[in-house]
């Protein structure tokens, strides 16, 4: 008797294991297949029901489920004999509705989240917003407004930092947030500080600085806003397909700073009297063209977000060695250095591109790769300083040495120290570096003055005077 009761009793478990098993997928005799209620939901339907004032055997009830094609509530139970059944029971249209109103609120922000709202980018992006803001409008304000007191430039930046984080909060309320989606914004907004400063610097060189400062400042308090906004609207990389518009972005970079070398080309010639005229409108037309060629390589592929950080390190490490390779002969010009940094820049980014095709590289390969590339350069620079080197040719040599050095072992050294995964294939953090764009121009600022007799400092000095 007792081992007939322990068969019975194991029967009765494998088949309420196997109605558990169907009830998501499969359909039971004599109905369609159905959706399993949580356990949240069937208490909230037991109440709905004594409402209506029906009543179930509960002690018999396995469990409550959804039928998929009538909406019917399914009953599963299991009679003192074991045997399972079905039972549907038609409810009112409206039955479902008020279920779902009664969970609890977080409970259907979770099930929205699952149905596809993707924010993973949100919070980066509203603390990017949130800083950039804090810096311009103060900034802006107080070139706008040249009769400004302080104590209102503070308290404008306050209201900047408090404003900017809750309007970022808002902005991004239910929209697809991948990193690729967030990129585009953060690049929008960057672009909207651009363009007014292009125009600042065009007006500036006819002659009026004042209407020049005035445009930059009130220009980039418009634009910055208006570019994360359209932003959100350019639909030319997937929400999660970071890589891409990383490339992108670092590609209308270099434009930029292709545009304030290709007016030296022809300075020696012409002079350089209109220079802050020709190389911010050069620079507004090659931004779109290079982030076009960016979309164009980017169409049909997925890069990774490690890939499009070596393009953009190798890109940048190409123009620096370009602009210090004619300083290696003595009667270098002005042209043969803006020639060289260009053919530096598409060499580098072509290298970047061409190394190692077949890998695919992480967010953190790509920031190991920078960071290498940045601290080899410097400890070749430092090499002939400890040796007292006496001409210059040997701190350029050794520089450019130390900096290709360090981009090949930080890109070798980067593959053993952190995996890659699918995950960083379509989604990763910003490996972008839009500061390492400028480093060059930086540099040469620290080094030059404006309007030095050495053509080489006078290139760089040039580029310094008119960026941004």
């Amino acid at each position: 008797m007792m081992l007939k009761s322990y068969i019975t009793l194991g029967l009765t478990a494998v088949m309420v294991v196997n109605i558990f098993a169907q009830t998501n997928n499969d359909s039971l005799p004599g109905g369609a297949s159905f959706q399993r209620l949580t356990d949240d939901r069937i208490e909230e339907v037991r109440k709905q029901l004594r409402n209506m004032g029906i009543d179930l055997q509960w002690e018999q009830v396995v469990t409550l489920g959804k039928d998929r094609s009538d909406q019917d509530l399914v009953v599963i139970m299991i009679d003192q004999r074991g045997v399972p059944s079905r039972k549907d029971i038609e409810v009112p249209k409206n039955f479902w509705d008020k279920v779902e109103k009664k969970m609890p609120k977080e409970i259907r922000i979770v099930d929205s989240f699952a149905e596809g709202a993707s924010q993973e980018g949100r919070v980066f992006f509203m603390v990017t917003t949130t800083l950039r803001s804090t810096l311009i409008y103060p900034t802006a304000l107080s070139l706008g407004l040249s009769e400004v007191e302080s104590q209102t430039v503070t308290g404008m930046a306050l209201m900047s930092f408090g404003g900017s984080f809750f309007g970022a909060y808002a902005l991004t309320k239910g929209r697809e947030l991948g990193y690729g989606r967030v990129a585009m914004m953060n690049y929008g907004g960057e672009v909207g500080m651009y363009y007014p400063n292009f125009v600042a610097s065009i007006v500036a060189d006819q002659g009026d600085d004042e209407a020049g400062r005035k445009i930059g400042a009130w220009g980039t308090m418009f634009c910055f806003p208006l570019g994360i906004y359209l932003g959100t609207k350019v639909d030319v990389v997937g929400n999660h397909e970071y890589g891409n518009a990383a490339l992108m972005c670092h590609l209308g970079r270099m434009g930029i700073l292709f545009g304030y070398l290709t007016p030296l080309l022809w300075g020696e010639y012409t002079g350089y009297d209109n220079y802050g005229t020709l190389s911010p409108s050069m620079a507004m037309a090659f931004l779109p063209a290079g982030f076009y060629i960016g979309y164009r390589l980017s169409r049909g592929k997925s890069w990774s977000s490690g890939r499009s950080a070596l393009v953009a390190i190798a890109g940048i490490a190409g123009v620096a060695t370009g602009i210090l390779l004619p300083s290696l002969a003595e009667s270098g010009n002005a042209t043969s250095y803006a020639a060289l940094g260009i053919l530096g820049g598409v060499g580098g980014t072509l290298v970047g591109f061409l190394m190692y095709p077949h890998r695919e590289y992480n967010f953190q390969q790509g920031v190991f790769t920078g960071i290498s590339t940045a601290v080899c350069a410097a400890a070749g620079l430092g090499i002939p300083f400890f040796a007292r080197a006496e001409n210059h040719q040997t701190y350029t040599i050794s520089t450019i040495l130390g900096a290709w050095s360090g981009l090949l072992l930080g890109e070798r050294l980067g593959r053993s120290l952190f995996e890659y995964g699918p995950r960083d294939k379509r989604t990763a953090r910003r490996a972008a570096f839009p500061i390492l764009t400028q480093w060059p121009i930086a540099a040469a600022q620290a080094l030059t003055v404006h309007r030095s007799e050495d053509p080489a400092l006078r290139v760089t000095a040039e580029i310094f005077r008119y960026s941004f």
